[in-house]
């Protein structure tokens, strides 16, 4: 086994390829972990935090803030007095909704918004609040004039928001007859000690795990590290792919059939290019973490060597997938394009771009299956101080390489038989 691996590893050095892989990419992957950014698609307000999210750019879309399974309204308000301010508030402390205000001058302005948003943006519904609202008491006795509201899905709530808000107008309007006075400040403060009676009330999610503890700096961390996981994977797959190309090229030459007449079985044979995985695997996290020197280490929200691990353990996976995936292809082309498949729906359904916690229930039973979305689930728990993170890690590891090898030599035993 030994020459085996000798052999292997020389041919491997020689080729450009692999020094792409082993250097370039693990500084692009640092490179990703350094940039400082708000990531919108992993951005979560915490329980306690319901308040009304104020969008300054009609560009920003307020589907990026649908993650945690609320129901999204975008509101357009014309008005700005403390009546809007109390109405939307009321909205956003009920924990069903999720308020996303604009603020415009007047309803042609919205309308055209409206409009462009049934194109462009996904929302529940569009809330718009008139210039006149507050100023009689017929501008807040129902849904009108001076409150409207436009469906914008299919989604079954929009009845249950459209009956809250016109619960909300319901009390407006009964404190408006009971003072009868039309002075906004004075209608919200006679408003807000009613308020003040009531039992406090904490709304807990149930919704997705990503939102479960972490801050929003940790949560910007996190989503910084799924980015540079990308590159990491696509280093580890190439690789792969290129040991798996050597075992095309030895079985079209006939030369696994001479290391067969030495007394190595299949099994041997390919637990040898898994070997070679393991070497390159420690090889491109040693990279990394002579990398991450030049990063500050409270920005990464992990210590290098924990990094360092996860990265070394998530490249045997991925190392000995794309080897075991390239081998049972047979030829070089098919190889190519396993590899290339591998990366990007692994990247894409494991949620290192954007999360899954708000797909459909099989979408996330295929998201579970990704070997990223474990690392993903153990570098949340190492920010929640969760010792069981690496426990899973080497379990999910272990498990994912004895799969393979058991796959990878029947596999060879497959092809030997049809040539």
């Amino acid at each position: 086994m030994r020459e085996i691996i000798k052999m292997s590893v020389k041919l491997l050095f020689r080729n450009v390829g692999f020094w792409l892989c082993l250097i370039v990419l693990p500084i692009l992957a640092t490179f990703i972990m350094s940039i400082k950014q708000q990531n919108l698609s992993y951005y979560y307000l915490d329980n306690d935090d319901m308040g009304v999210l104020e969008i300054t750019d009609y560009g920003e879309k307020v589907a990026y803030y649908a993650g945690d399974g609320k129901f999204v309204v975008k509101v357009y308000d014309a008005c700005g007095n403390d009546l809007s301010e109390y109405l939307l508030g009321q909205l956003a402390r009920s924990g069903m909704f999720k308020i996303g205000r604009m603020k415009v001058t007047n309803r042609a302005e919205a309308d055209d918004y409206v409009l462009s948003d049934g194109q462009n943006d996904r929302m529940g519904a569009v809330l718009f609040i008139s210039p006149e609202f507050g100023s009689s008491r017929e501008s807040f006795k129902k849904l009108g004039d001076g409150v409207t509201a436009y469906v914008m899905s299919d989604d079954e709530r929009f009845e249950i928001f459209e009956n809250k808000v016109e619960a909300i107008l319901q009390r407006i309007e009964l404190k408006y007859a009971l003072t009868g006075s039309t002075d906004t400040a004075g209608l919200v403060k006679a408003l807000e000690a009613e308020d003040a009676l009531l039992p406090a009330k904490k709304t807990q999610s149930v919704i997705g795990k990503t939102g479960s503890g972490l801050t929003k700096d940790q949560i910007d961390m996190k989503t910084n590290i799924g980015y540079a996981f990308a590159f990491l994977t696509l280093s580890f797959v190439l690789i792969g792919n290129l040991v798996a190309q050597g075992v095309i090229k030895e079985q079209n030459n006939d030369v696994l059939k001479r290391i067969k007449l030495t007394g190595k079985t299949s099994v041997t044979y390919f637990a040898s290019k898994v070997i070679i995985c393991v070497i390159v695997s420690f090889l491109i996290a040693l990279v990394t973490l002579a990398c991450t020197f030049f990063l500050d280490a409270g920005s990464m929200g992990i210590g290098r060597l924990a990094l360092t691990a996860m990265i070394f353990l998530m490249g045997l996976i991925f190392c000995s997938l794309s080897l075991v995936a390239g081998t049972i292809a047979g030829n070089v082309m098919s190889a190519n394009i396993t590899s290339f498949t591998i990366w990007c729906m692994s990247c894409m359904l494991s949620g290192l771009y954007f999360p899954m916690n708000g797909t459909s229930d099989t979408v996330q039973a295929i998201s579970s299956v990704m070997p990223q979305k474990w690392f993903m689930d153990g570098i949340e728990k190492i920010f929640l101080g969760d010792k069981s993170a690496w426990l899973m890690l080497l379990c999910v590891t272990a498990a994912y390489i004895i799969l393979f090898i058991g796959f990878g030599s029947v596999g060879i035993r497959m092809r030997s038989s049809e040539d």
